[in-house]
């Protein structure tokens, strides 16, 4: 019989917190998209989902990337920034920019992940390049410049897939997998007989 307390898992903490906030983020997109919330509770629940980012990210702090926190506090700092602009500021009064949120936030994060790119992993620019993408597209269909009937209908749950599941790929055990050592084929030659 199978016992529970054998068990180990054995999964980075850089990988736990990726999973857990992309996770997060995807849920926090669903529950917006498809359940009818007060303004208050929903900006409650991004805060939770914004605390939770930082948090991950201040965990799972590598010596070196003060810079890369840095840029995204600034980053989600703006973020909010425009958020209580549309949601609170007048009482309201530019609630014409709701349809806003999801494209500038996600172009705020892909901002955000150039720079992790730089710093972490050069494939941290794919997800920054679909962030910037997808963020443009909403953007654009909200503004009317272009017209993406899926996009006005489900941008906050096209926002959590967006911005969750990347983070869910990242987390994956291959996305860190160390490179092995080239060998030196100069040592295998003088080794012959």
């Amino acid at each position: 019989m199978f016992n529970m307390k054998d068990l180990q898992l054995n999964i980075p903490k850089v990988s736990f917190m990726l999973a857990g906030w992309g996770l997060v983020i995807l849920l926090g997109g669903i529950v917006n998209q498809w359940f009818n919330l007060s303004a208050d509770f929903t900006l409650w629940l991004w805060a939770g989902v914004t605390i939770l980012g930082l948090a991950a990210q201040l965990i799972s702090m590598v010596r070196g990337l003060e810079l890369n926190l840095g840029i995204w506090v600034v980053l989600i700092v703006a973020g909010w920034l425009f958020t209580f602009y549309v949601i609170k500021i007048d009482g309201g009064a530019h609630i014409d920019l709701f349809g806003d949120l999801a494209g500038v936030w996600l172009i705020l994060l892909g901002l955000g992940y150039i720079a992790t790119a730089f710093q972490v992993d050069k494939r941290f620019f794919i997800v920054a390049g679909l962030h910037l993408a997808v963020g443009g597209l909403l953007e654009l269909s909200s503004r009317r410049v272009i017209s993406i009937e899926i996009f006005d209908s489900f941008s906050a749950f096209i926002f959590g897939l967006v911005g969750g599941l990347p983070l869910i790929v990242a987390a994956l055990p291959f996305w860190f997998a160390r490179k092995q050592p080239q060998q030196n084929p100069q040592y295998y030659q003088s080794q012959r007989y």
